[in-house]
């Protein structure tokens, strides 16, 4: 069985089987990973303190071991050996074994029974693309702001994750625009509301005699977890003194202002002391947030962190969340943690593979059957997620169509066909056979001009991206990406009114943003 299947595997008996949340799944597969501990079967067959050391948890080491001897007699009792099927499968019986559409909800819409192989998947997948400079110089399209952040963020993959084929980048691309609709909510109308006008302003210093932070970086845990209007987040830092501790938290108050306005901000570090790498100091602050310090230290404790300190803010929604809230904490200060290390080069990334193995990726829904979550795709929630090792994941074939039929050509005025049937006086049924023959032929043509205006498009940001092919890097590229974005987006009113509205786009500004060449000839 090949190290990608093992680890779904492994993840789905952490979060499906003993319902561990996806990050700390990771963190205890990565703690395991670092004693060369990677499927069910070695965790079953590894020595009891080899398990509790990495795990650094007595009684988790011994329930995952017992939850794992279980999994491998029950695959032995249902005549298979490990990495076969079982009453309720695991993984397929081969990584070269073709999927059938009706057994594989992930293939597109094809004729049920219809065997496709990942290669087949790929190419139904294909995008149109076209480019002519001049024809998209001239081209304008219509269209709102979501499937426009989908093609950005699916040519921009390309080259920020070139290993990744087409499925996965539309996967991903979707889930940013799934994460940035679901953004504009919470901030546009659960956002507390900003300090009153009259409220003194900070005194401007100059530069030269500001204190020096440029050094203090802050890894959020992301977009904010809604539960019942109450709002959570949290931020990581580095630290390695504890007189680094105020410093560091007024660091994030003057960098992120709206979290003082926040009910709680709790946090907690653990700092190694240089002089005895054996000693830790930890100290925490509840905020009023009852035992929430206390907590955090425990999460850094079992994922062995120590120079990190953690902010967990929340905003209270004015309705008691009970034990849920213990869940909410441990998600955003594992995702602020993970993060930080992450982008420092630490070690929370999962091994997915052998050495130079490339590993397809699908984007998560994780607000999948939450009520208060919403859907991009024409403003309803369709059924477009998919389970995968316990979790929702976006459908590249729902997110291709989304892009298909997303881009209309901009007219000045409206296009009304008069009805000609040579005689003013043509029977009702006469009209109505005409009508609906004209409707089909409109609607082909309309599907055809939008896949054409798709193509246009893409070719533009192809263009774009290319232009800038080695003069940048992948990070700086993903960050000039969204700025190129919100210069050439459509037009529409600020606020609730705006979302969904169509704006013109002209693709002649994409081009102009591609790098010019040094004129020195």
């Amino acid at each position: 069985m090949s190290a990608q299947q093992d680890l779904q595997e492994l993840l789905r008996l952490l979060t499906v089987g003993r319902k561990t949340p996806m990050l700390q799944a990771m963190a205890q597969i990565k703690s395991l990973q670092a004693v060369e501990i990677r499927s069910i079967q070695q965790i079953a067959e590894a020595p009891f303190d080899t398990i509790k050391t990495a795990l650094n948890d007595e009684k988790t080491a011994k329930s995952l071991q017992n939850a794992c001897k279980a999994a491998m007699k029950r695959t032995s009792t249902a005549g298979g050996s490990t990495g076969t099927k079982r009453g309720a499968p695991l993984s397929t019986d081969s990584p070269s074994k073709r999927l059938r559409h009706d057994d594989n909800p992930l293939m597109p819409s094809r004729t049920p029974g219809k065997e496709l192989t990942p290669q087949e998947l790929e190419a139904s997948l294909e995008l149109p693309l076209c480019q002519d400079e001049e024809l998209i110089s001239q081209t304008v399209l219509e269209t709102n702001r979501a499937p426009l952040v989908l093609a950005f963020a699916v040519e921009l993959l390309r080259h920020t994750r070139p290993e990744q084929p087409l499925s996965s980048r539309l996967s991903l691309g979707q889930a940013v625009v799934s994460a940035n609709s679901r953004s504009k909510a919470p901030q546009e109308e659960s956002q507390p509301p900003p300090p009153p006008p009259q409220a003194p302003q900070p005194k401007t210093v100059h530069p030269f005699f500001q204190p020096t932070t440029s050094n203090i970086h802050w890894s959020p845990s992301g977009l904010p977890l809604i539960s019942k209007d109450s709002r959570f987040l949290a931020h990581s830092t580095k630290i390695t003194s504890p007189s680094q501790e105020k410093i560091l938290l007024n660091n994030l108050f003057r960098t992120h202002p709206n979290l003082e306005s926040a009910s709680h901000n709790a946090w907690a570090y653990r700092v190694r002391t240089p002089s005895n790498a054996n000693r830790i100091i930890e100290k925490s602050f509840d905020d009023g947030e009852q035992g929430a310090g206390d907590f955090m230290l425990r999460i850094l404790r079992e994922m062995d962190i120590d120079d990190t300190l953690v902010v967990m803010t929340r905003w209270f929604g004015g309705t008691m969340l009970g034990p849920d809230r213990w869940r909410l904490m441990r998600v955003v200060v594992l995702a602020a943690v993970n993060e930080r290390n992450r982008k420092s080069g630490g070690g929370a990334e999962l091994e997915v593979g052998g050495e130079g193995e490339a590993v397809a990726v699908w984007g998560l829904d994780v607000e999948k059957g939450s009520t208060s979550s919403t859907s991009t795709m024409g403003g309803k929630r369709d059924s477009y997620g998919t389970s995968v090792v316990g979790m929702q994941i976006h459908k590249p074939e729902i997110a291709r169509n989304y892009l298909l039929r997303s881009f209309h050509t901009a007219t000045a005025t409206p296009i009304t066909i008069p009805f000609l049937l040579g005689s003013p006086s043509g029977t009702a049924e006469q009209k109505k056979t005409t009508t609906t023959t004209k409707t089909k032929k409109m609607q082909k043509q309309l599907e055809t001009e939008r896949e054409e205006n798709l193509g246009l498009l893409l070719g533009a940001l192809r263009l774009l991206f290319d232009s800038w092919k080695g003069h940048l890097t992948a990070a700086e590229l993903d960050k000039r990406a969204w700025a190129w974005y919100t210069a050439v987006r459509p037009d529409v009113e600020a606020g609730p009114g705006g979302w969904g509205a169509k704006g013109r786009l002209e693709l002649k500004r994409i081009l102009e943003l591609r790098r010019k060449e040094d004129s020195q000839n």
